[in-house]
């Protein structure tokens, strides 16, 4: 059974899956995950396009998941009580 508890934590699973899928089409047109830029100093430098940054973070929070396995999850979503 799914508690209230649970279905915060799922909701917060979907946002951060969602964040990732959105960083990810980013990406994809945005084209390399890195861009060249210049310093305040005038030297060249690599910076990461942010959308890195909200990659790293969607991801860092899904490895988080729920303390259910999903087809413990799929099961109870199926059937709630």
């Amino acid at each position: 059974m799914l508690t209230e508890l649970d279905a915060v934590a799922l909701e917060h699973l979907c946002e951060a899956y969602a964040d990732g899928r959105d960083a990810r089409r980013t990406l994809e047109e945005f084209g390399p995950r890195y861009y060249e830029t210049t310093s305040s100093n005038g030297g060249k430098m690599w910076r990461a396009h942010p959308a890195v940054g909200v990659l790293k973070d969607a991801d860092r929070r899904l490895r988080g998941g729920l303390p259910y396995p999903p087809q413990v999850l799929a099961c109870l979503l199926r059937h709630p009580r």
